[in-house]
């Protein structure tokens, strides 16, 4: 048995909620992925909530809209996201949107190393 796992035993292990996952999902993504709105029915808050549900379910713009309670449209979201992501431009938001995320991802594995 690892001796580094003996504060685990304690019951010390962090917690996560679906709410915390979900607010820090949202905050990566409005570091390296901006999206705007500011509308009556639709709001950035709004598109971040239905990215993430497209992702997480592995959805469709239609399925997640239809699941959220109050969720606008489903043409009217894809408005906003094609105002957003240019085609042409998608491969490098996604490069770049890794490279940032592992690079992340590095910082956060050497802080966990460090404390162990």
């Amino acid at each position: 048995m690892c001796e580094n796992n003996d504060k685990y035993r304690n019951n010390d292990k962090p917690k996560l909620n679906d709410e915390k996952v979900l607010g820090q999902a949202k905050k990566t993504l409005e570091i390296y992925l901006p999206l705007e709105a500011d509308g009556y029915c639709v709001t950035s808050e709004t598109l971040y909530d239905i990215l993430i549900g497209i992702a997480a379910n592995r959805g469709t713009t239609e399925s997640v809209c239809a699941e959220l309670a109050g969720a606008p449209d489903p043409e009217t979201i894809r408005g906003y996201f094609r105002e957003q992501f240019k085609v042409e431009q998608l491969q490098d938001l996604q490069r770049s949107i890794n490279v940032s995320l592992r690079q992340k991802c590095l910082t956060m594995d050497s802080d966990i190393n460090a404390r162990l």
